[in-house]
């Protein structure tokens, strides 16, 4: 049973049941979708954003969110046991939005101290990849459609908020602290993970000082509601100001 294996190697199961359920969630996707596809594949606009919206939703389900209950049902672990949870308070509620005020700011400092490792490695595959995510972000956040911007919201900035910190600062952190580290080792770590799984080493410096950001308002409040929505309020106001400057 996972339950009596060590942290780490607890760690490692965890990471192997997402990179299973990140390829269910892509075959399932693909099933879903088929129905509705009525020309040659190889002539589909896979960066239509309604395409770049479902793939996100199943992404983040099947990756965080299944994983994450998965990994509790082997684990025989309650959520409580794994993840610091509570009820909201107006002072550490405010002390969060001061973190997101000035967080925005200096995010964008450290993308232009980011910006010229594009110049260093201008043809590298990791900075082509990236150049086609944006690509397919700008369609979706680029347009004068407010039911698309609503799905947006939902699925590019509520749900990542909500399972990409259950698995980062909830589990991870947990799973750190567990095996020996301490407050400060876990949260860097666990931020330099999150940094690495979002493939986009243009803005390696704001995403992990992002995460290292989201660890410590998680691990000071010992609540995972400040964190998740720090993470949702970071990717909601680039998404709505994008969505504005576009429309005004």
């Amino acid at each position: 049973m996972l339950k009596d294996l060590s942290a780490p190697i607890q760690l490692v199961a965890f990471i192997i049941i997402v990179f299973i359920m990140s390829g269910v969630g892509e075959i399932i996707f693909g099933l879903a979708i088929t129905p509705f596809i009525t020309e040659p594949v190889d002539q589909f606009d896979w960066t239509d954003p309604r395409m770049t919206l479902t793939r996100a939703l199943f992404f983040q389900i099947f990756s965080f969110l299944i994983s994450l209950m998965l990994y509790m049902r082997y684990v025989k672990a309650n959520f409580n046991e794994i993840i610091d949870v509570g009820a909201l308070r107006i002072k550490p509620f405010l002390i969060t939005l001061g973190v997101f005020i000035a967080g925005y700011f200096l995010m964008d400092i450290l993308q232009l101290l980011n910006e010229p490792l594009r110049n260093l490695i201008p043809e590298h595959p990791a900075i082509l990849y990236e150049d086609e995510v944006n690509a397919m972000q700008e369609k979706l956040v680029y347009h004068s459609d407010p039911v698309q911007l609503v799905f947006t919201l939902f699925i590019m900035a509520l749900l990542p908020a909500i399972c990409e910190e259950l698995v980062f600062r909830g589990f991870l952190i947990h799973n750190l602290m567990k095996s020996g580290g301490n407050v400060n080792a876990s949260i860097l770590i666990s931020a330099l993970i999150f940094t690495i799984t979002h493939f986009q080493p243009l803005k390696f410096l704001p995403i992990l000082f992002m995460g290292i950001c989201l660890g410590y308002v998680y691990t000071y409040f010992k609540n995972i509601k400040y964190p998740i929505i720090l993470h949702f309020l970071i990717n909601a106001s680039q998404i709505i100001i994008a969505y504005y400057s576009f429309n005004f």
